[in-house]
């Protein structure tokens, strides 16, 4: 009778050992496998906390290029144009004049001195007058000496309208004297596989 006890436990204490032991065994398995997934992904972390990052920095030299681009069009879009009314002034100036000072203020208006042929000084004032584009034209002061041939004179008027500047779209294809349009495709590094990649092509965060 003790001999079948004896085998009973020690038969159902082999079977507890080797379930124990199964158990030890599955527990380091899994161990194993999460230690492996927690790395794997520490790592997949640690790469998008670089991509983060990357992506940071280059939004803040993005947004610092659009407030200085928004700055340029503001200027750009307030400032006046004057090359037009310019044009028209230089061919009213008398081509005998020396020692001339032309002066162009949005605020002030225009004002001219120097002095040129008293003839050229009357063309001058004549040609402003009858010009639309300047207001309130006036021969301040002509000062001369003998036979007046050759005078001081000091010339002032105001604008009668001025245009500003309008920034041309990117879809305007007026062409502007002199210059070439070119379109630049400026690539950028992709954090991923760090190399250039075309700005049209999205990029893929894995």
């Amino acid at each position: 009778m003790w001999t079948r006890v004896y085998d009973w436990v020690v038969g159902s204490a082999r079977v507890v050992v080797i379930i124990v032991e199964l158990v030890v065994v599955v527990a380091f398995a899994i161990r194993i496998v999460v230690d492996v997934q927690s790395n794997n992904l520490n790592e997949q972390i640690e790469t998008k906390e670089a991509i983060v990052k990357t992506f940071q920095q280059a939004e803040l030299r993005y947004l610092s290029t659009q407030s200085k681009t928004d700055a340029y069009r503001d200027l750009w879009e307030t400032s006046t144009e004057f090359s037009s009314v310019f044009a028209e002034i230089v061919g009213y100036l008398p081509t005998t004049s020396s020692e001339l000072i032309v002066q162009i203020s949005k605020r002030s208006g225009l004002f001219i001195s120097g002095s040129a042929e008293v003839a050229e000084i009357a063309d001058m004032e004549s040609g402003f007058k009858n010009s639309t584009s300047f207001t309130r034209q006036e021969l301040d002061s002509i000062e001369g000496e003998g036979s007046i041939i050759a005078a001081t004179f000091a010339f002032s008027a105001q604008f009668s309208a001025l245009t500003t500047k309008v920034l041309p779209s990117a879809n305007d294809t007026t062409e502007i004297p002199g210059v070439t349009p070119t379109v630049t495709d400026v690539p950028f590094l992709d954090p991923f596989s760090g190399t250039d990649v075309p700005t049209d092509t999205p990029a893929v965060i894995p």
